[in-house]
């Protein structure tokens, strides 16, 4: 077949000779099935590129991911403004409330502690956390010494032996190991979940509920008064 004098029959490509490989360049959607999926897809290819062809699809990926978090820097710094400066509300009134309950004496005394290492920083930093003996009893040593001072009181009956079946430290730290809970329970709702994680916190908070239900029948026990506080605040 020859046409205007070209042969077109030379720029025919022989099929038969070449190896095509199919791939799918972007998962786009559920309409390939996982096993189609697998056998085609290119995500890993760079892995079989040459050396300079795989630094060049890796830095294109990565200026774009640059370009787009520049981009987008303006937004991003504004929702952050935003939620800084209700936090920032939020602390002022928490610190105001903490430090009205110091007395003013030990904010003097504070005070001074931190004046003096503004000014010669080679003495006792008062912002370092003391660890050991420094840092005060544990929370191991006040329960030992919370349950020393009721057997003493109970030998030489100060005070009524209650009828409950804990003593006044485990119930002290049961309504500590709730407040652990909660907390626990807050911070987990703030970050991303999946949904084993949604379902975790679930099970969570209805194992809360009923270890407060049981609290709260304790507290009649152990704090007479709180029956008159729950009426009050209905």
């Amino acid at each position: 077949m020859k046409t205007t004098g070209v042969d077109i029959e030379e720029i025919f490509t022989e099929l038969d000779r070449i190896r095509l490989q199919y791939g799918l360049p972007v998962w786009h959607a559920e309409a390939h099935d996982p096993k189609c999926r697998i056998q085609f897809a290119l995500s890993w290819s760079t892995k079989e590129m040459g050396e300079g062809a795989c630094h060049d699809v890796l830095e294109d990926k990565i200026d774009l991911i640059n370009f787009e978090k520049n981009r987008s820097m303006g937004r991003t710094l504004a929702r952050r403004l935003i939620v800084a400066v209700a936090e920032r509300q939020r602390q002022g009134i928490e610190f105001q409330e903490l430090d009205d309950s110091v007395p003013k004496k030990k904010r003097r005394e504070w005070a001074k502690m931190m004046d003096a290492w503004y000014k010669d920083n080679t003495q006792t930093n008062p912002f370092e956390v003391q660890g050991g003996k420094l840092a005060g009893p544990s929370e191991r040593e006040i329960s030992e010494e919370l349950k020393r001072a009721e057997v003493e009181d109970a030998r030489a009956g100060i005070k009524p032996l209650l009828e409950g079946k804990m003593t006044i430290t485990a119930f002290i730290r049961a309504g500590m190991q709730l407040q652990a809970i909660q907390r626990r329970i807050r911070t987990a709702l703030k970050a991303k979940k999946s949904a084993d994680q949604a379902s975790q916190i679930q099970e969570l908070c209805l194992s809360l509920i009923k270890q407060m239900r049981t609290f709260e029948k304790l507290q009649l026990t152990y704090m007479p008064g709180v029956q008159g506080l729950r009426d009050a605040a209905v």
